[in-house]
């Protein structure tokens, strides 16, 4: 098998065979019988774009002063429109902040009647704690003192130690 010529257009063949360049199908032209296959098409035209209608016929150009005019409308139609829209936010702000003034405000009464109600406890509770100290403080010393004329009277009328005990 190995050693068999192959045919001039052996399908199967794995390299290059010189053989198919006489092949008609595979032929650029120089042959006849492919010549002869090609006589009916026209030959080969470049691509050409077709000429499409605009939807929207062009108006004729407008001359400077009236593209000027037409610009400047355009620019101020713009700019009024960019002024709203800044006077707009500028009015929402202020809105906005007369809110914030009038939260703000009731936040500082609330929380200056709590100041007021908690320096009111605080200051009562001093007052009691103050009171208490002092009454305290009162006690010691008329226990002290009590001690100290116990003592005195002790020394003094020595007798009277026993007295009121049985």
């Amino acid at each position: 098998m190995g050693n068999q010529p192959r045919q001039p257009y052996d399908p199967n063949s794995n390299t290059y065979n010189p053989g198919w360049r006489n092949h008609p199908n595979l032929g650029l032209g120089g042959n006849q019988h492919s010549k002869n296959n090609f006589q009916n098409h026209p030959p080969f035209q470049p691509f050409q774009r077709p000429q499409f209608q605009p939807l929207f016929p062009q108006q004729p150009k407008p001359t400077s002063t009236q593209s000027f005019e037409a610009a400047l409308e355009k620019l101020t139609l713009t700019t009024a429109g960019f002024v709203q829209s800044t006077n707009q936010f500028i009015e929402e702000a202020r809105a906005n902040f007369r809110n914030q003034e009038s939260s703000i405000q009731n936040l500082e009464t609330q929380s200056g009647k709590t100041l007021e109600d908690t320096t009111k406890k605080v200051d009562a509770q001093a007052t009691t704690e103050n009171a208490m100290e002092e009454s305290s403080q009162k006690q010691e010393n008329q226990q002290q003192q009590h001690s100290k004329l116990a003592a005195k009277r002790r020394l003094i009328f020595p007798s009277l130690n026993n007295y009121g005990k049985r």
